[in-house]
């Protein structure tokens, strides 16, 4: 009722703050018209008058598309002439501006070909289908064209035809201006055409450049805190338009083997091949400009400006985290293949601009984010155009004492990222914030390092250099690869030699944490490992001492044979059954890793006071110091369980190793997942934490833009809905019915010379540590209650639950009939306290309703 009566009153405050026309219809159809007969003189002459008289007073911008502009009237023509038509081009949509709340600003919405065709009156803007292909002079392509459809994006009628030229003039607004990005689809906003304009247009050889503001309305709108009303926001969009790249770029094949993003289609031309699809890579077109010198500048080199937007304080490292990869490329013979500019501040072209590759700041309140997306001829492939932006408040996160910490205990809809294939969104660096966040903290708070502003600044300095890599690395056509951090052993980590020659992980394209092994030698990935040069090798290796280029292919994939530096998995693998394929994990044991991290944030929420407690701070220092662990906390619970059923999975082919594709992981390495769980996560006074501490959890009591002292939950700290959440989110996912389903299949998968790991010993093991208290004769504390009233719950669901494996439903019901069993052999009056003894009274309630249901 609190949370309810503050609501009522930010919502009275924030809005005291803020304060078709019907036409009939037409009958004229079923009047009979006598035709009008014009003379060819009179026709032409008002053909003329009509095309000059539209364009008066109009601003020529002469391109590969012609517009005619008045800026104070906010109408904009577009000429189109007969090469126009018919023609395929490219439509680049980036969106400069939004809310900086839920549509970021520098972001690239994707791209596709169209054509402009006419048709009768109009000309309508036609989305070409490229998904399935053969070639214009074949039969079958005839056959294409007449049953698979393509999409129209936007239409407009014909305003005049120069009798002149023939050119065809009509209203860009009427193309371009409505709601293609889709916001009033997610939104409770509509567009205003009203308010909507063109605000700049340019016009070149090759390429035309459109500027527009979209005013979106919305009259039930939710509150956006970073907007001046909630009712109104204005959106800018720039528009791309370019011909199909047209050079001697050859398509490479994509190969599963190595992560690269790719274009995919049906190929019609070959009908009895084993596939209809094929897939490129996506890559820049690199040539040598000396073919025969060993080492060779390219002809053209991949350009990145650095954003004039970007403070200089953070150049250096944007620079150095781009030119990194040229190690890479030196490695295939490319010298100074990427080239680093920046932007001057009196530049006048728009870092939007198709031709230009940028690293963009921007500015989103609250998200600490960074992506790399890149655009890509769909025909072929050829990448030709990257922004790289990141967020404002990822680095001020680090030098703001009172950032609020991501809490996703209370977020019931929180899930690992999972990343669009063809956006190429990427969150590495919202979880590499909180995980910087919490390694810094606690080196100061050990005295590791002094803490000092110079200090600081490096630390954040390689931070940086290595998400630039990552980002970079997405922009020349590489895929994350989750499998990069198995590479080295914990030993190997800790060994600075060791580091040095072979890199922290294999691939920069992971999501990887500090390395806390090797005493702060080597924290971040600060140049490419062993998997990107080979990546980097299959996408833009020449093959000039090669027969062939299958040849040279297929030499470079052998590479990847046994060779755990060159292991691969990505998105859709990391949420599978490998647990080696996972995001924010480290070394070759990443149960030994979570071991010894866990254990370092007991350490450090032991010191927070030590730490914390100056005078004149505020107490919320010390309630997000907390929050970070737990976050930390969080993170790992959800990589832990993926040993329990787990499977390693290779990509390699038949012939390329002796092993199995899958191989079930050792039930010893099972059960250390589970004492793991049980040790961090689900032991009876593990969370014990003193008054001390827990009295002094208290959030700034500080108003803030986003009105979060209304909405906040509670006052005081949750510490029983945070524990409760992340013990009963470990168990749902232990008993979630991929992880049993897998774990009664896996007892079929083990060879003979591997010990099983059953599905009898894993439900025998949960209950044995979940209700220990039981067995022990020993009170139950509060946390201990919450989890084991869930257990129970999952145990009934799973009972009733026919989707699950009937050995599993038989399983369930033992379990609670042996809990029931051993409630009832207890001397509840004299053995336990009262707490202890109205909850086994309850679960044995629970049972019997469940099993008389």
């Amino acid at each position: 009722m609190k949370l309810y009566k503050n609501k009522i009153l930010y919502f009275v405050f924030m809005t005291s703050f803020m304060l078709c026309q019907y036409d009939g219809f037409n009958y004229d159809f079923l009047k009979e018209k006598k035709e009008k007969v014009a003379t060819k003189n009179n026709s032409k002459q008002k053909s003329k008058n009509s095309y000059q008289s539209l364009i008066k007073g109009y601003s020529n911008k002469e391109g590969l598309f012609d517009f005619y502009w008045n800026e104070d009237q906010s109408k904009c023509f577009i000429a189109l002439n007969e090469k126009h038509l018919n023609k395929t081009f490219i439509l680049n949509i980036t969106r400069n501006t939004g809310d900086a709340y839920r549509y970021h600003g520098s972001a690239m919405l994707g791209e596709f070909p169209f054509s402009f065709r006419k048709v009768g009156k109009n000309i309508h803007m036609i989305a070409e289908n490229i998904k399935f292909r053969a070639d214009k002079d074949s039969a079958i392509f005839k056959a294409i064209k007449n049953n698979i459809t393509e999409s129209i994006f936007s239409t407009a009628k014909i305003q005049a035809i120069s009798e002149i030229d023939s050119l065809i003039l009509i209203d860009a607004s009427e193309l371009f201006i409505f709601d293609f990005p889709g916001i009033s689809n997610r939104g409770k906003y509509i567009i205003d055409k009203k308010n909507s304009y063109f605000e700049k247009i340019n016009s070149f050889e090759f390429n035309s450049e459109l500027d527009m503001v979209f005013h979106y309305k919305g009259k039930k709108s939710d509150y956006v805190f970073t907007l001046p009303n909630s009712k109104s926001m204005l959106h800018r969009y720039h528009l791309s338009i370019s011909e199909l790249p047209n050079n001697n770029y050859k398509p490479r094949v994509l190969d599963d083997r190595v992560g690269h993003f790719d274009i995919v289609f049906q190929d019609y031309n070959e009908m009895l091949s084993k596939s209809p699809y094929k897939r490129y890579i996506t890559r820049w077109n690199l040539e040598k400009k000396n073919p025969r010198a060993k080492l060779s500048k390219p002809k053209e080199p991949i350009v990145f400006w650095i954003e004039n937007t970007v403070p200089h304080k953070f150049r250096k490292a944007f620079r150095d985290g781009v030119l990194a990869w040229n190690s890479s490329f030196e490695k295939i013979g490319f010298k100074d293949a990427i080239v680093v500019k920046q932007m001057p501040d009196d530049a006048n072209w728009d870092p939007a601009d198709v031709r230009y590759n940028t690293i963009r700041w921007m500015i989103q309140p609250g998200s600490g984010i960074a992506v790399g997306p890149s655009r890509a001829n769909p025909i072929t492939g050829e990448i030709y155009d990257a922004d790289v932006r990141v967020s404002s408040d990822w680095i001020r996160h680090y030098y703001n004492e009172y950032t609020s910490q991501v809490n996703p205990l209370l977020n019931p809809n929180i899930n690992p990222e999972i990343d669009s294939l063809h956006s190429h969104q990427c969150s590495y660096s919202n979880e590499k914030q909180n995980q910087m966040s919490f390694l810094w903290n606690y080196m100061v708070a050990n005295e590791l390092i002094e803490g000092n502003d110079e200090e600081l600044d490096q630390f954040v300095y390689e931070g940086i250099v290595d998400l630039i890599l990552h980002e970079v690395g997405h922009t020349l056509g590489l895929r994350h690869n989750f499998k990069a951090s198995s590479m080295l052993s914990s030993e190997q980590l800790a060994d600075s030699k060791t580091v040095s020659k072979y890199n922290i992980t294999a691939s920069v394209m992971d999501y990887t944490p500090a390395n806390i092994f090797d005493k702060g030698n080597h924290y971040f990935l600060t140049e490419p490992g062993p998997y990107d040069d080979w990546a980097i090798e299959y996408a833009y290796s020449t093959c000039d001492n090669y027969k062939s280029e299958e040849e040279c292919l297929n030499d470079i994939i052998s590479k990847s044979i046994n060779n755990p530096f060159l292991a691969y998995g990505t998105d859709e693998d990391a949420d599978e059954c490998d647990p080696l394929i996972s995001r924010y994990d480290m070394s070759s044991d990443p149960i030994e890793y979570y071991d010894i991290y866990l254990d370092m944030i007991n350490d450090y929420w032991k010191i927070i006071l030590d730490d914390s407690m100056i005078d004149g701070k505020s107490f919320n220092i010390v309630k997000n110091k907390f929050q970070q662990g737990l976050y930390e906390y969080f993170r790992a619970s959800r990589h832990i369980y993926k040993f329990v059923g787990g499977v390693y999975f290779s990509r390699h082919h038949i012939g390329d190793s002796d092993k199995d594709p899958f191989i079930v992981v050792d039930a010893e390495d099972q059960r250390r997942a589970i004492d793991l769980l049980d040790k961090y996560i689900f032991s009876s006074d593990f969370f014990d934490f003193p008054p001390e501490l827990l009295n002094k959890l208290a959030p700034t009591r500080l108003d803030d833009l986003e009105g979060t002292l209304w909405y906040m939950e509670q006052l005081d700290y949750p510490i029983h809905k945070m524990v409760k959440n992340l013990q009963t989110r470990t168990l749902n996912n232990l008993y979630s019915l991929d992880v049993v389903s897998r774990v009664h299949d896996n007892e079929l998968r083990f060879n003979n010379a591997q010990e099983v790991f059953t599905l009898f010993e894993m439900f025998d093991s949960l209950n044995n540590i979940i209700w220990i208290e039981i067995y022990n004769r020993n009170s139950i504390n509060s946390f201990r209650r919450e989890l084991q009233s869930h257990h129970i719950s999952l145990m009934i669901n799973i009972f009733k639950d026919k989707k699950y494996p009937v050995d599993a439903q038989n399983l369930a019901l033992e379990s609670i009939q042996s809990i029931y069993k051993k409630i009832n052999e207890q001397d509840l009056k004299n053995i336990y306290d009262n707490y202890s003894k109205l909850h086994l009274l309850n679960m044995k309630s629970k049972i019997e309703m469940a099993l008389d249901d």
